[in-house]
């Protein structure tokens, strides 16, 4: 028995990691053998895919119960359902992934209780091969229908028919390629390189999350071609929920000649031209240019690393930005601003003098519907509501900015208390000293009179705070008895 900590369980013998788990595998011979035990395959398999085909694990949910328990299936309960047929050791049947260099050996896990999944073997000592999958995370989450519409188009494209159609030379994918502007070089990967007969390239995009930048749209001009995935255009459904269902409707638009009818509608010149226009229209409307996209890229980064720009320093970049900028100069604007590398400790020291306003806030706008009321007319509050007004307005105005926001305020203002950040706000701590009203008065004597509902919702979260820190405490009594047991085993007690 194997005792694993952390992202580990507890297992016999084996020790699984996630990272060796996928829904989907490679299949090396997918024209033998349908999608089911009784399903015929398909030959003409053979030339569409000659080298293999990605194969889904399959939805447990499709499949009959009983049949499932006892590992054969004859028919689906959900038409068009697929799922993996062979099993784990079937003549070396599904491996990882396409690259051949990591390709490994993986189970087929097709059982009544776990969710259905296939899980990497360890590579044999000296293959050479990697522990872990090098492309796992292009057949995870939401990557997988890039990378399965990516691996389709090269497979179509490569076919001869299409060749000779569109006078395609050469089908590559992940190649890279180098241009220059502005005495700058830029490299990237098309999803999918063509280069045709005449030795022209149209790079192909395929789009699911990201929209082209405009600076490829620049450079590749209206040899760029975008098979978009996201604006329905090419009538795929990927906006479910579910992840199941939105891997069946992939499956099914490809299925039903999807990624064909795009390629051949995109790839035209006509239409090359027209995607290029609306390209062009799109960013002048945006504002979006290739500079502001820099400076974007460039901001994303700083503030990736902890560092905090002034809002001062960033009006100051934007306002040198100029058309015909390389990255190089916009980068030398953020190195020449006013940077504050903020760390962790020092992130805390700022939110101490902020942490009192939210619950004023609170108070303030609890305090803003009683005055509103006519129903405590007769008493006194010792103050207006034209001023809790304008102290709500203010603390609201403050919240809604973002922790780097509030850190950049800070800084310039030179504020290291709560004193402080309330005169620049134009506040003190007197406006919240409100004789004979405090938080509980103004909750039980005259705010619930008026919501009784919040009452009950008041109730509701301290019981529940009570409730999960009484779980809490007694778990970690439980954890500190397992951890003594642990140490007396361990010095052998």
């Amino acid at each position: 028995m194997t005792v694993c900590l952390h992202t580990f369980a507890v297992v016999s013998t084996v020790v699984i990691i996630e990272h060796d788990l996928s829904n989907w595998a490679y299949d090396l011979r997918p024209w033998e053998g349908g999608r089911w035990n009784n399903d015929e395959g398909d030959p003409s398999m053979r030339e569409l895919f000659p080298k293999g085909n990605m194969v889904h694990i399959g939805f447990k949910s499709q499949w009959n119960q009983g049949e499932t328990a006892r590992r054969s299936w004859t028919e689906p309960l959900v038409e068009n359902a697929e799922k993996a047929k062979w099993k784990s050791f079937n003549d070396f049947r599904y491996v990882c992934c396409a690259d051949l260099s990591c390709g490994v050996r993986v189970s087929v896990i097709q059982g009544s209780y776990q969710d259905w999944h296939f899980r990497r073997q360890r590579p044999l000592r000296g293959s050479g091969k990697p522990q872990r999958c090098v492309n796992q995370k292009s057949w995870s989450s939401e990557s997988v229908f890039h990378s399965l519409t990516k691996m389709n188009i090269r497979r179509i494209l490569s076919l001869g028919t299409w060749k000779d159609e569109f006078n395609i030379k050469e089908v590559h994918t992940e190649t890279q390629i180098t241009f220059e502007r502005n005495g700058e070089q830029f490299n990237f990967r098309p999803d999918v390189l063509l280069t045709l007969q005449d030795d022209s390239k149209i790079y192909l995009e395929v789009v699911y999350t990201n929209k082209p930048t405009r600076l490829k749209h620049e450079l590749y001009g209206e040899n760029m071609v975008v098979i978009d995935l996201t604006d329905g255009r090419d009538n795929v459904l990927l906006s479910d929920y579910f992840m199941d269902d939105r891997v069946r409707n992939f499956r099914q638009w490809v299925r039903d000649g999807g990624i064909e009818e795009a390629l051949r509608r995109e790839l035209t010149l006509e239409n090359r031209r027209q995607a290029y226009r609306s390209r062009e229209v799109m960013y002048l409307d945006q504002n979006r240019t290739v500079e502001s996209e820099f400076f974007q890229e460039i901001w994303d980064q700083v503030k990736s690393r902890g560092v905090i720009i002034s809002s001062k320093s960033k009006e100051i970049i934007e306002e040198a930005l100029r058309p015909g900028m390389s990255k190089q100069e916009i980068q030398k604007l953020f190195d020449e601003a006013s940077l504050f590398e903020i760390h962790s400790s020092d992130k805390s020291k700022f939110i101490d003098s902020w942490v009192n306003l939210l619950a004023r806030e609170s108070y303030f706008s609890k305090l803003a519907v009683v005055l509103e009321s006519s129903r405590f007319g007769n008493h006194e509050f010792n103050i207006t509501l034209e001023e809790a007004m304008r102290v709500l307005g203010v603390l609201q105005e403050w919240h809604s900015l973002d922790w780097r926001e509030k850190i950049s305020y800070t800084i310039e203002n030179n504020i290291s208390e709560e004193g402080d950040l309330l005169r620049s706000l134009g506040l003190d701590l007197s406006v919240f000293d409100i004789e004979d009203l405090d938080d509980w008065t103004l909750l039980n004597d005259y705010y619930w009179k008026l919501v009784p509902g919040e009452w009950f919702n008041y109730m509701t979260r301290r019981v529940a705070d009570q409730l999960y820190w009484s779980v809490f405490n007694q778990r970690a009594g439980m954890w500190n008895s397992i951890n003594g047991w642990g140490t007396q085993l361990m010095d052998g007690v």
